[in-house]
């Protein structure tokens, strides 16, 4: 179905050098950067930042929108949301949600109905 993305990814092997880590990090807003660099943890850092990326990345496929022009907000309930503008006529309705569980982060969004998504504990 058209708009409809579904990615887990598991940082546990991600261990990226300083430069990579720095390139990385660069793609995300100054804001968001701040935010991500907020945990104490390195492995909470990598969630935060992975996150961040997956978030853009999908709105950037689903939606055509270009990565510097994606707008994140979030509810009162701390839901992030695509804020931004775009051409929606192929995703009237999209929505996404992000979801961790230890070191494994999974995106879905789907242009038809409200989602949520949860990993589930072992």
């Amino acid at each position: 179905m058209e708009g409809c993305t579904r990615w887990a990814v598991n940082t546990t092997a991600w261990q990226p050098t300083s430069a990579q880590w720095a390139a990385v990090v660069e793609c995300l807003p100054t804001d968001e950067q701040e935010k991500c660099m907020r945990y104490k943890q390195t492995d909470d850092k990598k969630q935060a930042v992975v996150s961040q990326l997956l978030q853009r990345a999908c709105i950037v496929q689903v939606l055509g929108v270009a990565w510097q022009q994606v707008q994140l907000q979030r509810t009162r309930g701390s839901k992030p949301f695509y804020a931004g503008p775009a051409n929606r006529q192929p995703v009237p309705n999209f929505n996404y949600n992000v979801s961790h569980e230890a070191s494994v982060l999974l995106l879905c969004c789907t242009a038809v109905a409200a989602y949520a998504s949860r990993v589930p504990t072992p």
